[in-house]
């Protein structure tokens, strides 16, 4: 009987980022809103944008950045919570009322194929606009 081995080469993550293309309105009441409209990030040409996500070309330590531009009325003391996921996993969130909100560096391990998108939920009583531009950007590094 024949011996046969089967090998592979992993391919390593590379660095990919995106920005917001395009003023984006969050509805008041809504939840859990997916930011979308993305164009890539500018030295990030080996991005891969799929359903508004950035999807691993490979395995790798990363370090994720991302941050918001983000207008519209609040409440007194009010807050619009910003969330960093990977595949459906929420790894981080931030509670700001903030028009200007960065998320801390977050380091993720992903596989060829993960994901990394971020979303938010805005105001129970007024409505926000998250703002197209180099202010509302996701990004990931190798450390």
């Amino acid at each position: 009987m024949a011996l046969v081995v089967v090998s592979g080469v992993v391919e390593p993550a590379v660095p990919m980022g995106v920005e917001k293309s395009g003023d984006q309105p969050v509805p008041a009441g809504s939840s859990d809103v997916k930011v979308i409209g993305w164009v890539a990030r500018t030295g990030y040409s080996q991005t891969v944008i799929s359903g508004d996500e950035l999807v691993s070309n490979g395995r790798g330590a990363v370090v994720v950045r991302c941050g918001f531009s983000v207008t519209g009325t609040l409440a007194v003391n009010g807050t619009r919570n910003f969330q960093l996921m990977h595949n459906d996993t929420v790894v981080k969130s931030l509670d700001s009322g903030n028009s200007a909100v960065v998320l801390t560096d977050t380091p993720l391990d992903l596989e060829r194929g993960d994901r990394v998108w971020v979303r938010l939920t805005g105001s129970q009583s007024f409505t926000a606009t998250v703002n197209a531009g180099a202010g509302t950007y996701l990004y990931y590094d190798l450390p």
